[in-house]
């Protein structure tokens, strides 16, 4: 059974209901909830993880950030917020991320989110992304007004049914830059894009609709739903873990999209570690480094080369 609780709008009259489970184990769609999500092309349900689950999974986002430590603009994988903390740079957002921590992996496959994700596509779900947003505290930067299908379009046309599931680590709120969207808006016709985002005038912010969902809810959006974000001046962060799937019918397209950042990235790590210790040693450093021409080999001195820049820092 769902249960609906109304959340406030820009709009007078106008309301987004946060569709509530009262059973967590529970991974099917009501047919209230599938309704909307086709009329809206988004649906937030409340009460899918619980306080166990949710203990689980902010550790998995701390270990996260443990893994990319220590963070450096230019550094794979990660995004490096523009405004800073006590003069130190902070995380905006990890991709990709289930080959890093065993548990954002084991949430990829959870059967809450893949049967549910069977249900909308007419099919099994594939992995296409995965992202871990932190929108910390007082810097996390906002978003610009676009669809998903703007970004993914280019890496293959096939992909027009690919939706996400973005599973809430805290308690999103207008105050710390909860998602807002278009209601609707998967109906419409292509918008006029500017690179992969609405071109500017198409649509005014104002009209977007605040979506806050409670801590341990899913909110589940298909590639072409607009959407956007405010940023995060509160004291609280957002960190929300992002799962885009496509049908199985398709093959597997994961690398499309994140197979040559992923290789690359533990190349890069693990020479930044070798560098670092050998450095730091009085081990010379040099002879770690490769000398063919390969992509990889770039990828490998490029971490040595950061790695005895940043010991010797």
């Amino acid at each position: 059974m769902s249960a609906v609780s109304q959340t406030k709008t820009l709009k007078s009259g106008v309301t987004i209901p946060v569709f509530h489970t009262d059973n967590p184990a529970r991974s099917t769609f009501t047919p209230e909830e599938l309704q909307y999500y086709r009329d809206n092309g988004a649906i937030c349900i409340s009460g899918v993880f619980n306080q166990n689950d949710l203990a689980a999974i902010r550790k998995a986002a701390d270990d996260l950030l443990d893994y990319c430590r220590p963070f450096l603009i230019g550094k794979p994988l990660l995004e490096i917020e523009k405004g800073q903390v006590e003069g130190h740079l902070v995380v905006r957002k990890i991709q990709p991320v289930v080959d890093a921590v065993p548990m954002l992996l084991e949430i990829s496959r959870d059967q809450r989110i893949i049967k549910r994700a069977a249900a909308l596509l007419n099919d099994q779900p594939i992995l296409f992304e995965d992202k871990l947003n932190y929108k910390p505290p007082l810097v996390g930067s906002d978003f610009p007004i676009h669809h998903d299908w703007g970004y993914w379009k280019g890496h293959d046309s096939s992909l027009t049914n690919l939706l996400s599931v973005m599973i809430f680590f805290d308690d999103a709120t207008e105050e710390n830059g909860c998602m807002r969207i278009y209601p609707g808006s998967h109906k419409m016709d292509d918008y006029p894009l500017n690179g992969p985002v609405i071109a500017d005038g198409v649509l005014k912010r104002e009209d977007s609709l605040p979506v806050p969902c409670p801590a341990g809810s899913i909110l589940i959006f298909g590639c072409h739903t607009v959407h956007c974000s405010d940023p995060n001046f509160s004291s609280k962060p957002r960190r929300a873990l992002i799962l885009s799937y496509h049908e199985a019918s398709l093959g597997d397209k994961y690398d499309l999209r994140n197979g040559p950042g992923r290789e690359c990235a533990k190349l890069w790590y693990a020479a930044f570690d070798i560098a670092v210790a050998a450095v730091r040693t009085g081990e010379a450093w040099e002879r770690y480094r490769r000398t063919d021409d390969s992509h990889h080999a770039k990828w490998w001195n490029a971490g040595l080369e950061r790695g005895v820049e940043y010991a010797r820092t």
